[in-house]
């Protein structure tokens, strides 16, 4: 893939394919533009916006040329440069998904410094946490990259991070779509050459309230109200065992499974846990029923079965307790 560069014209080619990124505008007569156009001279040096985009153009391909992202990178700038030449606010740009240290940093940063001053593009590092230090419709634009966290609740706290007319940019190089993101995206435009794909979001009312309705913070709350559920019932059953109490012999299996689906909504939910090794209790609760059921079918003296049970269980609801209440 490579990016060809001439006077009227940047394209995106791979064989015989191409795609075409910008094309030089034709504005005989601009006294009237608000908006700095491509080919206007500014800032005293002599140099146009069209021909500074060729400058970084240029440099995207010598510093991504060996990236698997590169194409997405073009696809991206294409999107990213209407918004940029929009109005002569200074932008505030946010990504998600390449190092720090990669080049398309230093070509959009470069792009954006030289149409405003004061324009920024923020490299978040690949963390969930990432964006709990963004303020609600604090930025301009987002740049997400599906391949580094495909999660429906991420991608709307994203939106919900970009102010109303901005935009939010998904790309990736694999297909199919992650799971539970195709309804999100029948919502995009879409932009696609060879490998690459890139998912435009204009951000709106009910695009926001949609990002709103399935952010990490209600679909957590969902989840914890879940894990509550089953702590609770979990709880009375092992009440029951320790106590001796009578009880049907699905009894340990039903507690089994609950403490099953337990460990796999608190793997779900195991990039926001305060507590990391609440997965991993519920798992050695889960042993410590096993074994205390099987000592009793092999009849043997269950003290020490049942010391563990008690020590496992009160180590886990107390986790479960200062974890979600």
């Amino acid at each position: 893939m490579n990016i060809q560069i001439t006077d009227t014209c940047i394209t995106l080619g791979e064989g015989v394919e191409s795609f075409l990124l910008f094309e030089k505008p034709a504005l005989p007569n601009y006294q009237n533009v608000t908006a700095r156009p491509y080919i206007s001279i500014y800032l005293g040096d002599g140099a146009t916006i069209w021909s500074r985009l060729q400058v970084c153009t240029e440099l995207l391909a010598d510093f991504c040329h060996e990236d698997p992202y590169y194409g997405c990178y073009a696809l991206l700038f294409r999107r990213l440069c209407p918004l940029l030449l929009s109005s002569s606010q200074p932008k505030n740009v946010v990504s998600y998904g390449p190092p720090a240290d990669c080049g398309v940093y230093r070509v959009f940063q470069d792009f954006m410094t030289f149409l405003q001053e004061g324009s920024a593009l923020t490299a978040l590092s690949q963390s969930s946490y990432a964006f709990t230090a963004l303020k609600e419709s604090s930025c301009h634009a987002f740049l997400y990259c599906l391949d580094v966290f495909p999660s429906l609740p991420a991608v709307c706290d994203a939106i919900s991070k970009v102010r109303p007319g901005g935009l939010v940019l998904l790309y990736t190089i694999k297909e199919p779509l992650p799971a539970g993101l195709n309804e999100l995206c029948v919502h995009a435009e879409k932009d696609c050459f060879a490998h690459c794909t890139v998912y435009v979001f204009t951000i709106d009312e009910s695009l926001s309230a949609l990002a709103l309705a399935n952010g990490s913070e209600n679909a957590i709350l969902s989840r914890a109200e879940e894990v509550l559920k089953r702590a609770n019932d979990l709880q009375n059953l092992v009440h029951a065992m320790l106590t001796g109490t009578p009880l049907p012999g699905d009894a340990y299996f039903i507690a089994v499974t609950i403490l099953q689906q337990t460990e796999e909504i608190l793997l779900s939910l195991y990039d926001y846990l305060e507590d990391d090794e609440l997965p991993v209790n519920a798992n050695a609760l889960k042993e410590c029923i096993l074994n205390y059921y099987g000592g009793i079918r092999r009849q043997c003296e269950l003290t020490s079965y049942r010391e563990k049970l008690t020590q496992s269980s009160e180590l886990f609801f107390a986790a479960v307790e200062r974890e979600f209440q």
